[in-house]
């Protein structure tokens, strides 16, 4: 849940992500083709035999008490989608943290207010030109897309210096749009003050994740200065570093990325040593004001482009009579929750909750985390669930403590969307079981069979999703652990082995 980065190219994840398309439409079908086991996907209309379901029973009960699990809360709930009949249960009812299971339902939600075509817009806007030159400020506003990339700002730069421009007299100021200023940092985030690139804050216009990169590199000789470089170079950032060179592979390097005094910038605190002989050395620390970040890459994206710009970067509104300049559109959000669900990105879904409070329906709280969670707690109880007993809701992502979801709130919601319009868009952005995500390295045996959502946090292991029976049954299944006397992502053997149980069923 915490360890994504995405190094490769937007271009690259794209055509990963519409391989996995295909590959979930190959092994979702409904009909009577082979899957990659070589095993007949029949159609299971017929309830389990009594027989059956005490011999699952049986199994799942072993299995769901043995060993570091009999100290463990352990949640499972299994339901047959093409009949509705509960085929096991275990402490289902009761609330649990779900960790990364959470974004299962800001995805659902996402995808039946906007549907799978929606994109996020971000504009760059000024007055008209004249001759090559912008006499006054450029303007850049967004609708809070969660993926826009250092390559994405280049691009822009790139067509405004094709429109012949020179020089902007003025400032860049950044707009929180329909983001109402300020609250950068999702609800619950407060509860660790850690400077990682996964607690990252959301904004209307936010680049590379609003994360940066560091890079150090050691000097030529001992005593030289060490060589550091940001990715995306901006001048948002404060490097502090007592870094020296010295003799030798030794590396001994401390990153710390912290807030400056006024809330608004980011100081990254640099101290070690790094040898003459030692590799490169990259980390990943977040920023705190996503409008200032994004206006400084942007701005420094202009200035390596050739364009002057003579004034600073600061946050504003847009003004009625600018002019577009540039109007980025982004990959539609299908493509977006696939890319968010199956590596588990906080940073995608925080941002996808906070603009689902821009909708309309949020009303007077348009705008605010509040009217996110407003719109989230209407869609959830036109499902029929009970807010503080199906579930709690802190933020979208579900990192930190906050939010709950019972094992059977999670397979009702599959069910639902499993008959939804959007079903076939939902189901392919989960993580496929033996194949890709967070699930690549799981289920190999019985590769495609289960594809679901993983969540991780220290004290939570949480695995829910539809599978594919080798009896050729469709169903949905939730299973949580909280609160071991472990790790929890020690234990996923243990929880692999319930959901194999699962897949085995009937067969």
């Amino acid at each position: 849940m915490r360890h994504l980065c995405f190094a490769h190219t937007k271009a690259f994840t794209l055509l990963f992500l519409l391989l996995s398309i295909s590959l979930s439409s190959t092994s979702l079908a409904q009909d009577n083709n082979a899957g990659d086991t070589g095993v007949v996907v029949k159609q299971a209309l017929q309830p389990v035999a009594q027989a059956d379901l005490d011999q699952l029973k049986s199994t799942l009960d072993s299995l769901a008490t043995q060993g570091d699990l009999a100290k463990t809360r352990v949640g499972i709930h299994v339901l047959d989608l093409q009949t509705g009949q509960v085929l096991y249960e275990h402490d289902s009812s009761s609330l649990y943290n779900p960790a990364s299971n959470m974004k299962m339902v800001t995805s659902a939600l996402a995808l039946d207010l906007f549907g799978p075509a929606y994109t996020f817009s971000t504009t760059i806007s000024a007055p008209k030109q004249k001759g090559d030159i912008i006499n006054g400020n450029i303007y850049l506003s967004g609708t809070g897309e969660g993926f826009i990339l250092y390559e994405d700002v280049l691009d822009w730069a790139a067509t405004i210096k094709n429109k012949g421009i020179t020089s902007i007299t003025g400032d860049v100021i950044v707009s929180d749009g329909l983001f109402k200023q300020g609250a950068y940092l999702p609800p619950g985030f407060e509860q660790k003050q850690e400077d990682a690139s996964y607690r990252a804050p959301i904004g209307a216009v936010s680049v590379n994740f609003n994360a940066t990169s560091i890079t150090i590199a050691p000097g030529a000789k001992a005593g030289d200065k060490p060589i550091i470089t940001l990715d995306p170079p901006n001048d948002y950032i404060d490097i502090q570093s007592d870094l020296t060179t010295v003799s030798g592979k030794t590396r001994r390097l401390n990153v710390q990325s912290i807030t400056s005094e006024d809330g608004n910038g980011t100081i990254i605190k640099i101290s070690g040593k790094i040898g003459t002989s030692a590799s490169a050395w990259s980390t990943r620390k977040r920023i705190d004001s996503p409008p200032l970040y994004a206006g400084s890459v942007f701005k420094h994206a202009l200035e390596d482009l050739g364009i002057k710009v003579n004034g600073t970067v600061k946050r504003g509104d847009v003004p009625k009579d600018t002019h577009t300049l540039v109007s980025h559109g982004s990959e539609p959000l299908t493509e977006l929750i696939m890319a968010m669900n199956k590596w588990s990105n906080n940073f995608m879904a925080e941002q996808l909750f906070r603009a689902i409070g821009t909708h309309e329906k949020a009303g007077e709280q348009r705008g605010t985390w509040e009217g996110s969670t407003a719109v989230m707690n209407t869609f959830l109880s036109s499902l029929g669930f009970k807010e503080g007993t199906d579930y709690t809701l802190k933020n979208g992502s579900g990192l930190y403590a906050g939010n709950g979801l019972t094992p059977k709130t999670i397979t009702t919601l599959l069910a639902f969307m499993y008959n939804h319009t959007w079903s076939v868009e939902y189901i392919s952005s989960m993580a496929i079981g033996g194949v890709d995500g967070t699930l690549a390295k799981r289920f190999k045996s019985s590769k495609g069979m289960f594809r679901g959502k993983t969540g991780t946090l220290n004290e939570v292991s949480a695995l829910s999703g539809f599978v594919t029976t080798k009896g050729g049954r469709k169903l949905a299944v939730s299973i949580i652990l909280n609160n071991p006397p472990i790790y929890a992502w020690r234990l996923r053997s243990e929880q692999d082995k319930i959901a194999q149980a699962i897949i085995d069923f009937e067969k």
